[in-house]
């Protein structure tokens, strides 16, 4: 059985801990347990940052951000490595070039506006989203060679575009002809691009814009 005097002992002990450690040793435990709690938080910021071991492809911008199918894109960012995939809302692009802060893929077919994603050795991006807008043809207005103006005699007249693969409609009675159809003339009469017209002197010839046909 403790003698008398190691109970005396123990209760000293016990009234230090009690009245004189504890206040002492509180910001020590808060420390200790905060730094517990961040464990988890530093290992999921890790796990962000790696994946299987590799560092995790981050996209920071895309120029453009919207465009047709076709669209040369520049997808800007780190840790891309050499080769790898790219994807518009889940299509596969094939590149034109790769480095480990840039990559140019053009917008694919079937693809629609979603994130795009660069995966490098199985570990993906993260998503930046991309907005596919429809296809628009532009075509340059027509031109006559001789030039528009007044002729006392008539004239043979060259009209043509720059842009290939066009149909010209025309008119000689003053009317506005009209294209509405890619390679039909709605009013006035067809000419290949490039082709010729004899205009009199009385008449006065009106092009359309061109239609791809």
């Amino acid at each position: 059985m403790p003698s008398d005097e190691t109970w005396v002992t123990r209760k000293k002990l016990v009234k230090y801990f009690r009245e004189d450690c504890m206040p002492r040793c509180l910001p020590f435990y808060i420390i200790v347990l905060t730094s517990l709690l961040s464990v988890p938080l530093h290992a999921q910021s890790r796990t962000n940052a790696k994946a299987n071991g590799r560092a995790r492809p981050k996209i920071t911008n895309l120029s453009p951000s919207s465009g047709p199918v076709g669209t040369s894109v520049t997808i800007t960012g780190t840790n891309f490595g050499t080769a790898g995939t790219v994807t518009f809302d889940r299509i596969a692009s094939t590149p034109t070039s790769w480095s480990a802060t840039g990559i140019v893929a053009p917008v694919p077919a079937g693809a629609t506006t979603g994130n795009v994603v660069v995966t490098v050795g199985g570990v993906a991006s993260n998503g930046v989203s991309f907005t596919v807008t429809t296809s628009t043809s532009v075509v340059a207005t027509p031109t006559f060679n001789p030039g528009s103006g007044t002729y006392s005699s008539a004239q043979t007249v060259t009209i043509s575009s720059t842009t290939s693969g066009v149909t010209i409609c025309y008119t000689t009675d003053g009317s506005n002809p009209a294209a509405n159809t890619p390679g039909l003339c709605s009013a006035g009469t067809s000419l290949a691009n490039g082709g010729t017209v004899a205009v009199d002197a009385s008449e006065t010839l009106k092009p359309s814009v061109p239609r791809a046909a």
